[in-house]
This record gives structure tokens, C-alpha cells and sequence, in this order.
């Protein structure tokens, strides 16, 4: 027998990973907990599209959500605005984020490998599916900006409006249908659950 992997050693650690390094944080979230938000949005807008005639799979877009920042548990959370602040930094993080793809399907059999890496990779997504991951993504940190604002953080007003700016410029009818039906949705009480 071989020697173990330590894939799922290296994915745990994404629970010790902090986001939003840079912004000051009244609730702190971590990598894992994020994915698993993204992977739940990128399912509910993956079953909007198909309802609109898309042809997408719900679930590989929960799949894809869970797998989408696992190459963090390598890198860590670089913040957005290091990514983005010029086109030499975003061209090193695209070759850091692929070494890691590499780094963590090559732990694995061969086999396991090569469907970790497509998940890692985004790699077996369809464009309108791709689009819909990025959706999620921005849509699970509009909702983390609009949870810090609620609780009186008024460092995150700044960002709220760049992202809702950036899920406009993505042209993506199912996240307006998101925000309608899930989102900007009054919750009534209905009392204890009886059994």
C-alpha cells in the first residue's frame, strides 16, 4: 500500500483560514465556511438557470462551490484588492492557484487525482456554469459585507457597492431571481417545530 494523502489533512485546514484579511470584522468567517455558502448559492442559482432552459447541472455547481477555494488551504487567502492591483500580481496568483491545483490532486491516486483536479480547476464547467460560480462567490461575499454593515461595521458600506456593481457587470438573470426568492425575503415565525 502506499503512502497516505494528506488531501484531506491540507482541505481541513481551510476552517483556520480567515477571509477579509484586510477589513476589520465584527464576525469572522473562514475559508470552509465559505465554501460551503458558495456551494449552496451556486446550487440554488444552478437549479434558477435550468428553470430558465440553461442547460446546467445544479449539482456540479454545489460541488464546484466546495472545491472553488480549496487551493487556499495552500496559499492562503490572498485578499481581493492584492489579487487585482495589477495585471503582473493577478498573472503570479494564477500560477500560484495552478501550482496548488497540481500540488493537491498529485496527492491523490491517480484516479482520484484527475476529478479533483477538473473540480479544483473549474475546469469542467460550462461557461454559463463558470458564470454562475463567480455569481455565488460574489454573492456570498455581498451577503457577508451586508451581515458586517447590519451589525454597525461601517468599513464594509465601500465594498457592498463594489459588489453589487461587480454582479451587475456579470449580465446574470438568475441572481436578481436569487435575491427575489431567497434573499430579500422577509422571514415570518411559524413558532417551535412540532413533532
Amino acid at each position: 500500500m502506499s503512502e497516505s494523502s494528506e488531501f484531506l489533512t491540507r482541505i481541513r485546514k481551510l476552517k483556520w483560514i480567515n477571509r477579509w484579511g484586510l477589513s476589520k470584522n465584527l464576525v469572522s468567517e473562514n475559508v470552509m465556511e465559505h465554501s460551503w455558502e458558495v456551494a449552496v448559492i451556486a446550487h440554488l442559482l444552478g437549479l434558477l438557470a435550468r428553470r430558465n432552459g440553461e442547460a446546467v447541472d445544479p449539482a456540479q455547481l454545489a460541488l464546484a462551490g466546495i472545491y472553488h477555494d480549496a487551493t487556499e488551504s495552500l496559499t492562503g487567502d490572498l485578499p481581493t484588492p492584492v489579487k487585482y492591483h495589477s495585471p503582473q500580481l493577478q498573472q503570479a496568483y494564477k500560477a500560484l492557484e495552478h501550482e496548488a491545483v497540481e500540488m493537491l490532486s498529485a496527492d491523490l491516486a491517480p484516479d482520484l487525482g484527475e476529478e479533483i483536479r477538473a473540480l479544483l480547476s473549474g475546469e469542467h464547467l460550462s461557461e454559463k456554469e463558470a458564470q454562475l460560480l463567480k455569481a455565488a462567490d460574489m454573492v456570498a461575499a455581498y451577503l457577508k459585507a451586508e451581515e458586517e454593515r447590519d451589525a454597525g461595521n461601517i468599513g464594509y458600506i465601500k465594498p457592498l457597492g463594489y459588489l453589487r456593481e461587480r454582479m451587475d457587470k456579470l449580465n446574470c438573470p438568475e441572481v436578481e431571481q436569487l435575491f427575489a426568492e431567497f434573499i430579500n425575503v422577509e422571514i415570518k415565525s411559524e413558532g417551535p417545530i412540532r413533532e
